[in-house]
């Protein structure tokens, strides 16, 4: 993922210009199919596609020479057996997210979707705080890997220290 490679790079202006454009590419799309061309699921559907399209382009460009060099077949298997498994569980997730209230609507009424889009919102923001750590974390831990002895224990206490503040914080919403 060129998005992944800015990260573990350290290059955050060209991660945000990467990412936002993935963001506000499907967010005016979303807009144009769904709002003004009526299309509902299916607008939402390409709206997301097309946006992510949008984002890798702008993510390939940010990564400059990264991604030049030469094609190969061997490599290229090695990572379809490792992410084509991975397909399925990102489709669910993509339609657990954005086809969840679609189905809702049609099925329950509006109600009962008012209700699940304030509860989706407030586990929206735990979400939100736990995916920023998750962003930061990453290039801070393969930076740690140098030094294994160090890395074992900064990962025990970000372990320990994450799982206590996630577990407060989702006991809060719960209760």
């Amino acid at each position: 993922q060129p998005q992944l490679t800015l990260r573990l790079l350290r290059k955050p202006g060209r991660f945000v210009v990467a990412t936002f454009s993935s963001a506000f590419a499907q967010l005016g799309l979303g807009i144009l199919f769904v709002w003004f061309l009526d299309l509902g699921a299916v607008g939402a559907a390409m709206a997301f596609c097309l946006g992510s399209a949008v984002g890798l382009i702008a993510s390939v460009a940010m990564s400059g020479w990264i991604w030049s060099g030469r094609f190969s077949s061997r490599l290229l298997r090695g990572m379809l057996a490792f992410g084509l498994p991975l397909v399925p569980a990102g489709l669910a997730n993509w339609a657990v997210e954005y086809l969840g209230r679609f189905l809702l609507r049609h099925n329950a009424g509006a109600e009962e979707t008012a209700v699940f889009v304030v509860a989706a919102q407030i586990a929206g923001i735990l979400g939100l705080v736990f995916y920023g750590f998750q962003m930061a974390w990453g290039p801070y831990a393969f930076s740690l890997m140098q030094d294994r002895e160090s890395a074992a224990i900064i990962f025990a206490r970000v372990t320990r220290w994450v799982c206590l503040v996630g577990g407060v914080a989702v006991l809060s919403i719960a209760l």
